[in-house]
């Protein structure tokens, strides 16, 4: 077997023989039904980690190269089980299992930009009491807010400027890094903390008043909006008969700790509708994590969902216009790797027939692709 010279970088460069194709993708099942001894995987395992060890040693020119070749021979010698479920590089190209079924089942790590930011952060020891940072996928921005006085910001900016810079050039292409000093805000958190004034004091005792009466009808903390005059509740089902008498008790309980009027305010919610919620926010979550931490997915910005309606809804936002030149290859990659996740037998089985709808939209707001069963 050979390979030209040119630089390549995925195993479809190769020229691999069909055989070692039809193994390959044989490989998930057979690793699903048992038919790979466990002590080989995990030997398999220990020879994959040797292997990277001694890839990364190659000279940079040709270690792509190496690397990529390396993995189709050792594939042939069943290497290729244990990397599959040890790098998550290797599990990438198992192309019998989806991308973000790999996510699902935490074969693989994938984290978003601003969580891979905030780790290097805190494995560098800086507080998050005066660092705040945020990223813009649109404008491919990266701002970090320093909280804290000038002399402080002049102390961490080069080395904090180097360290999130570096973990944006890692994975991500095109993010420019912001820093900007706002002592004043640091300076107002930290007294609101220490200091919180008497307006919300009273509302957090109000808050545990309204939270005692909850749990004598069975309801636990949480779930509730409290501001002056005003109270929301929103984890109570439709299918609650004592509204009525909870609203009058939690009204009374006020009264009786000199709390003054309240207003309160029931959100029935639908019990159908939280059930399906619960199907889907493993799904929901995995597609924001997955397409948010893989590079060639840039121009993804972020997922919403509401559970409102008589299906499950889900809005994946794009950083591109719909008058953007190549829109049809942004939507269809998105869209592709999304259906072939939802396609997966085990979510299948995970959604079990409830109804949903994924529209893909465009800064402008425009739908750009329905996929929805």
């Amino acid at each position: 077997m050979a390979y030209k010279n040119e630089d390549f970088q995925s195993l479809n460069d190769l020229q691999i023989p069909h055989s070692l194709n039809t193994f390959i993708k044989e490989l998930p099942d057979r690793y699903e039904n048992g038919e790979i001894d466990q002590q080989i995987e995990v030997q398999m395992g220990k020879d994959w980690s040797r292997f990277s060890q001694n890839a990364r040693k190659v000279n940079r020119k040709f270690s792509n190269k190496v690397v990529y070749f390396s993995i189709v021979i050792a594939a042939t010698f069943c290497l290729f089980i244990g990397a599959a479920f040890v790098s998550p590089s290797v599990a990438r190209i198992a192309a019998a299992i989806p991308y973000l079924h790999l996510v699902f089942d935490k074969k693989i790590e994938a984290k978003p930009l601003i969580s891979e930011i905030n780790d290097a952060l805190y494995e560098n020891n800086y507080s998050f009491s005066n660092i705040v940072v945020s990223v813009n996928n649109t404008k491919q921005e990266v701002t970090v807010a320093v909280l804290d006085t000038e002399e402080y910001f002049n102390n961490v900016k080069e080395p904090l400027h180097s360290l999130v810079e570096e973990v944006t050039k890692r994975n991500h292409k095109h993010f420019t890094v912001t820093m900007i000093n706002d002592p004043e805000t640091g300076k107002l958190f930290k007294d609101t903390m220490q200091n919180p004034s008497e307006e919300d004091q009273e509302l957090e005792q109000v808050s545990a008043i309204v939270e005692e009466v909850l749990q004598l009808y069975g309801y636990s903390k949480g779930g509730l909006g409290v501001r002056l005059g005003r109270i929301d509740l929103e984890n109570i089902p439709n299918t609650e008969t004592r509204v009525e008498e909870i609203k009058t008790d939690i009204i009374k309980a006020l009264r009786n700790e000199k709390k003054g009027e309240y207003e309160v305010k029931v959100h029935l919610y639908d019990q159908k509708a939280r059930e399906r919620e619960g199907k889907f926010m493993p799904i929901y979550h995995t597609i924001h994590e997955g397409l948010s931490a893989k590079t060639e997915f840039y121009q993804f910005d972020s997922v919403g969902y509401s559970s409102k309606k008589d299906y499950f809804y889900m809005e994946v936002r794009t950083t591109v216009a719909s008058t953007y030149k190549d829109i049809e290859g942004v939507v269809n990659k998105l869209a592709s790797t999304i259906q072939e996740f939802l396609d997966s037998a085990e979510i299948q089985q995970q959604i079990q027939n409830e109804p949903y709808k994924i529209v893909i939209i465009s800064t402008d707001k425009k739908e750009l692709k329905v996929i929805q069963n």
